[in-house]
């Protein structure tokens, strides 16, 4: 079955094995794409799971007018870049030194 396919049964009958084959097919280009704009294995790991389940939650707005790998990778790009937002909001400033009052 196609990726679109398997997202049409996933989406009328809910069978979870649908989307689990799609999660195979995926996982290892999406954890390669979200680990090159981390650099790091656990935020990688997290993201890509992350990535996936906002495409889970998501699915019944997948209407089929893209192919369901570019529907994926917009969802997988955004999920990084809401990380990356969030992590820059919350960066601590590290001194060697302490200021004088």
């Amino acid at each position: 079955m196609t990726d679109e396919e398997l997202v049409r049964e996933y989406q009328e009958t809910g069978a979870e094995h649908c989307f689990e084959v799609l999660i195979e097919r995926h996982v290892r280009k999406v954890r390669g794409m979200v680990y090159t704009m981390v650099l790091n294995d656990h935020d990688a790991d997290d993201l890509t799971q992350e990535a996936f389940l906002r495409a889970a939650r998501n699915i019944g707005r997948f209407g089929c007018k893209a192919k369901f790998s570019t529907w994926l990778h917009r969802i997988t790009t955004n999920t990084v870049y809401d990380f990356l937002r969030r992590r820059k909001r919350n960066v601590i400033e590290h001194r060697d030194e302490v200021p004088d009052p």
